[in-house]
C-alpha cells in the first residue's frame, strides 16, 4: 500500500477513537483541560451554589434547596411535621417553628439532625439529595400561630384529628392553626384555560397564559406538554411557586383560588408551524403580534375570533386572535421579508452646555430618545469631540466608522435611550446646534454660564430668553430713547449720551432703576419753565421724593453690582438659553455671542447647578437586529466628566 493509503487508514482509525470517546462522555461533562482538572476542588471551594438551578427571571439568583409538601398535625400538647426537601448543594434548610415553638427530634428519615438557630429561625444542614424531614413540637396549649417557611407551596394541616381544608397562612409565613375552614372537605378539582401570544420577532417568542382555578387541598399540579418542542424558557411569572422540568412540564404548588401563570419561551430558527401539542387543555385562543419590518406573514390553520369576547389580557386584544381545537396548528406563509421602505427615524435631542470658567470651550451632555428604523450607527462630527456614550444605562465602546472616520457608537435596538458626553473648543461665535450625523424631530437645550459671564445674543433658535439682546422689547427701546432725548433737551448733549449709555447697560439688570428716571426728568423740565408759586413748590416736593426714591433704588443696586464684580459667584441671576427647533437638520449651527466680565471676575469656585429635568417619551419600537453582548473586558471611554 502506498503512503497516501496509509495516511487515510490512520485518519480513519483516529476518527473512530475520537467518536467513541465523545459518545462515551456523559452529557453533563464539563470541558476542563487535563492540566486544570486537579484544581477543580480548589476552584469550587465554598462555591457549591454555582451548581444550583438559577432563577428564570434572574440568572444571578440561585436556589440551592426546594421545599415541597409540608404536613403539619398538631394537637393540644404538641404536634408533628413532615416536609419533602430537595437539596442541590450543601445548604441551611429552614424548618417550621421559631424561638418560642422550637422543633424537636428532627430527622432526615434515617438519622437525627441537630437544629441550629439562624436569624431567629430553626435550621438544619443538609447535603445534596432528597429528604423527608420529620420533627415534633411540644407545648402546654395549642398556640394561635405557627411560623412556617415562606417558600413552602403545598401545606396539609390537621388540628386535633380534623383536617383544615383551607389553612389560613399569611404572606410572612404565619400559619393560624385554627384555620378558616371546617372539617368539610371539598373535592380536589382543577381547570386550566390557555391563552397564547406569538411575537413574530427574531427570535420568535411565545407567551403562554394559564388561568388556573383550583379547589380542594393544597397540592402539586403538573401541567404536562404545556410548551412546544424545542422551546427555551425565558421567564416564569407566577404568584405560586412553580418550576419547569427537563421534559417541559410545569410544576405548580397550588392552593385553592384563581391564579394567573405566564410562561415566556423563545423558539430557535425559522418557525413555519406551531401546534397545541397533545391538546390536553381543550380549546385554546392564540394571538399573533406581527413585526412587519422583519417579515409579513399570512396566518393559516384556524378560524379568527373576536378578542373582546375572550378572557385574554387586555394588552393582547389589539392583535388578531385565533381559536385552536385540540391537536390543531397554525402555519405561517411568508409573503415578504424585510421592509423595503421603513418609516423614518423619530429622534428627540435634549442638550445641556456648560461653559468653561476661562471661556475656552464647552462641556456638553446629550440625552437622546425615540425610535430607530433606518439608522444603526450614530457618529459625532468635528469639531465636537465625543467622550462617552451610554445606551440604556450601559456604557458603550466608541468606534470609528465611515469613509471619513468619525467617533460614534453601534446601536442594536429600535428603542433608543442614549446619553453622551462631549467637548467643544470655543474657537468662534458659531456653535453647532447638533453635531451628530443625524436629523432630529425636536431639539431642546439649556446653557449654563460660569460666574462673571452673560449671554449677549443667540441666533438660529426659536426663543433664547436668557440672551441679553433678546430681552429688549419695543417698549424698552421707546423708554430708553425718551429718557435719553429728554435729558439731551433739558440738560446737554453729554447728559443725553451719559443717560443713553447708562440705561443701555443697566436697564435689564435686576434691581436697576428704570421708571424713576421719567419722574426725575418730568420734575427737571417743570422746574425749568414754571414760574414761582404754590404749584412749583409742589413740583419741588415731588422732585425731593423722586431723588429719595432714586437713592433708595440705586444704592442697593450699586452695592450688588460691586459685590458681583468682585465675587461673581454671588450673582443671583442665571443666564440660560432654551430652544426647540422642530425637525432640525444635522449641521445646523447656533450663533452666539457670550460676553465676559473683567478678568478679575472670571474666576469662580463652582458652576451653577442644572435645574431642568426632562423626560422623553413616545412610542418605541422593538429591536430589529439581534442583540449582541459586549465584551465585559473591553476598555470603555469614560468621557470628560460633567460639572456639578
Amino acid at each position: 500500500m502506498n503512503r497516501p493509503g496509509w495516511v487515510l487508514v490512520v485518519l480513519f482509525f483516529l476518527c473512530l477513537v475520537i467518536t467513541g470517546r465523545v459518545a462515551a462522555a456523559p452529557e453533563n461533562a464539563v470541558d476542563i483541560p487535563a492540566s486544570l482538572e486537579p484544581w477543580r476542588t480548589w476552584v469550587l471551594h465554598d462555591k457549591a451554589e454555582q451548581q444550583c438551578p438559577a432563577h428564570f427571571d434572574d440568572g444571578t439568583s440561585r436556589r440551592c434547596w426546594w421545599p415541597s409538601r409540608l404536613t403539619v398535625d398538631v394537637g393540644m400538647l404538641g404536634g408533628l411535621f413532615e416536609q419533602q426537601v430537595t437539596v442541590y448543594a450543601p445548604s441551611w434548610v429552614t424548618l417550621p417553628g421559631n424561638e418560642t415553638h422550637w422543633p424537636e427530634s428532627v430527622t432526615d428519615g434515617s438519622k437525627a439532625l441537630p437544629v441550629v438557630g439562624r436569624n431567629g429561625r430553626p435550621c438544619i444542614w443538609l447535603e445534596p439529595g432528597e429528604y423527608p424531614v420529620k420533627g415534633a413540637f411540644v407545648w402546654n396549649a395549642l398556640p394561635e400561630v405557627l411560623q412556617v417557611p415562606v417558600s413552602t407551596g403545598i401545606l396539609y394541616l390537621t388540628v386535633d384529628g380534623r383536617e383544615i381544608v383551607d389553612p389560613d397562612r399569611g404572606a410572612d409565613g404565619h400559619l393560624r392553626l385554627h384555620g378558616k375552614g371546617g372539617a368539610a372537605r371539598r373535592e380536589d378539582t382543577m381547570t386550566a384555560t390557555l391563552f397564547r401570544l406569538i411575537e413574530d420577532d427574531i427570535p420568535m417568542r411565545l407567551i403562554t397564559r394559564v388561568l388556573l382555578e383550583v379547589s380542594g387541598r393544597h397540592r402539586e399540579i403538573r401541567l404536562a406538554s404545556l410548551l412546544p418542542d424545542g422551546a427555551t424558557a425565558m421567564k416564569i411569572d407566577s404568584p405560586l411557586p412553580a418550576r419547569l422540568t427537563g421534559t417541559g412540564d410545569l410544576l405548580v404548588q397550588a392552593r385553592p383560588g384563581r391564579w394567573d401563570v405566564r410562561v415566556t419561551v423563545r423558539l430557535e430558527g425559522p418557525v413555519k408551524t406551531l401546534s397545541t401539542g397533545e391538546g390536553l387543555y381543550g380549546d385554546e385562543v392564540w394571538s399573533f403580534k406581527a413585526f412587519n419590518r422583519l417579515r409579513m406573514v399570512k396566518v393559516l390553520g384556524a378560524p379568527t375570533l373576536e378578542p373582546s369576547r375572550t378572557r385574554m389580557p387586555d394588552e393582547w386584544k389589539g392583535f388578531p386572535a385565533y381559536q385552536l381545537k385540540p391537536g390543531a396548528a397554525l402555519s405561517f406563509e411568508v409573503l415578504r421579508r424585510g421592509d423595503p421602505d421603513p418609516a423614518p427615524d423619530q429622534l428627540d435631542l435634549v442638550r445641556t452646555w456648560w461653559l468653561d470658567f476661562d471661556g475656552s470651550g464647552f462641556t456638553i451632555h446629550d440625552r437622546m430618545g425615540g425610535t430607530l428604523s433606518q439608522t444603526w450607527h450614530l457618529a459625532m462630527e468635528a469639531p465636537m469631540e465625543l467622550g462617552r456614550v451610554a445606551v440604556d444605562g450601559q456604557d458603550q465602546l466608541i468606534t470609528l466608522q465611515g469613509e471619513r472616520p468619525s467617533p460614534g457608537v453601534q446601536l442594536r435596538r429600535g428603542q433608543l435611550s442614549l446619553e453622551a458626553d462631549s467637548r467643544l473648543a470655543r474657537t468662534s461665535s458659531i456653535v453647532p446646534a447638533i453635531g451628530w450625523d443625524h436629523d432630529f424631530k425636536s431639539l431642546r437645550g439649556l446653557l449654563h454660564l460660569p460666574p462673571g459671564w452673560t449671554l449677549f445674543s443667540a441666533a438660529g433658535v426659536d426663543v433664547p430668553p436668557g440672551a441679553w439682546l433678546q430681552r429688549w422689547t419695543l417698549l424698552d427701546f421707546f423708554l430708553v430713547l425718551i429718557i435719553a432725548v429728554s435729558a439731551y433737551q433739558i440738560r446737554s448733549r453729554a447728559t443725553g449720551l451719559l443717560a443713553l449709555v447708562t440705561l443701555v447697560l443697566t436697564f435689564h439688570e435686576p434691581g436697576a432703576p428704570r421708571h424713576v428716571w421719567l419722574h426725575l426728568l418730568a420734575v427737571a423740565a417743570l422746574l425749568k419753565y414754571l414760574p414761582d408759586g404754590w404749584f412749583k413748590t409742589v413740583v419741588k416736593l415731588w422732585g425731593v421724593g423722586t431723588v429719595v426714591a432714586l437713592l433708595a433704588i440705586t444704592l442697593p443696586f450699586m452695592v450688588q453690582q460691586v459685590r458681583s464684580a468682585i465675587y461673581p459667584q454671588l450673582a443671583q441671576e442665571r443666564d440660560e438659553i432654551h430652544y426647540r427647533p422642530e425637525a432640525i437638520r444635522a449641521g445646523k449651527v447656533l450663533e452666539s455671542r457670550i460676553a465676559a466680565a473683567p478678568e478679575s471676575a472670571s474666576v469662580g469656585k463652582r458652576l451653577l447647578e442644572a435645574k431642568e429635568r426632562i423626560q422623553l417619551s413616545g412610542q418605541l419600537s422593538t429591536p430589529i437586529q439581534t442583540r449582541l453582548i459586549s465584551d465585559p473586558d473591553a476598555l470603555i471611554q469614560t468621557g470628560p466628566g460633567l460639572p456639578a
